[in-house]
């Protein structure tokens, strides 16, 4: 998805000042308001919004929940025949006509929810709101491309780079997903820990062998200095933003 698309978001009062949301809470319902207006509800995935947040999907999961707790919006979810594999899953704005829609939400005190009239609520044409699921797969497509260039600009070693995307898909299993630019501070730490590509091979496998976020010197290396190794560790954790270790 394009990141100059043109959408209007909406997130009246009652959910600006809702002491029980989350900051990031709050940007998601502005961002579902505005993915609503082209079919009067939202149906992009959690792994949609971790992307576009670069946060895990748990997040994502806990800033929804928050909303329906809220009452802010409802979900409508459809499983393949005789399966509990989600086929499809609907996201529908409470008290917001954005579009005619079926609301059967109770929503917070209708009449503290004061929202902006219908005229101001105009969106932009059609043309413009063109946002389906290819828009969604071109994003993450687009995103393991760049990532799968970055790693081969690195290293002509074959094994160095799939220990690499090893490490990265890692990430992925434990809800850490990395960025992009969480790739390139690996790459570029991994170079101030060694010159030697089977070095960075070996600091790699220990970190994806101890379950660790980031990567560090080799415990033989820091032996000399018990407790580096730790310290470091403690230092990288402690400087995690999104989620993501810088």
């Amino acid at each position: 998805m394009e990141s100059n698309k043109n959408y209007y978001a909406v997130i009246p009062a009652t959910v600006r000042y809702d002491k029980n949301l989350t900051t990031m809470a709050k940007v998601l319902y502005g961002e579902i308001t505005a993915l609503c207006n082209e079919k009067g509800y939202c149906w992009a995935s959690n792994s949609y919004f971790a992307e576009l947040y670069q946060v895990s999907k748990q997040t994502v999961i806990n800033w929804i929940n928050s909303l329906i707790k809220g009452g802010y919006i409802k979900t409508s979810i459809q499983y393949e025949g005789g399966t509990k594999i989600v086929k499809q899953r609907k996201i529908f704005i409470c008290g917001i006509q954005i579009k005619p829609i079926n609301d059967n939400c109770t929503t917070p005190s209708e009449k503290n929810l004061t929202t902006p009239s219908q005229k101001n609520l105009n969106t932009p044409s059609e043309k413009n709101l063109t946002y389906n699921n290819t828009d969604i797969n071109n994003t993450v497509n687009n995103k393991k491309e760049n990532i799968k260039r970055k790693v081969f600009d690195y290293s002509d070693n074959e094994q160095l780079r799939q220990v690499i995307f090893k490490f990265i898909d890692f990430r992925k299993n434990i809800k850490n997903p990395m960025s992009e630019y969480a790739i390139t501070l690996l790459l570029n730490k991994l170079d101030r820990l060694t010159e030697s590509e089977e070095t960075k091979i070996e600091i790699l496998n220990q970190s994806i062998l101890n379950g660790w976020k980031s990567v560090y010197p080799l415990k033989e290396e820091v032996n000399k200095n018990a407790g580096n190794i730790r310290d470091d560790k403690q230092s990288e954790d402690n400087n995690e933003w999104n989620g993501t270790v810088l």
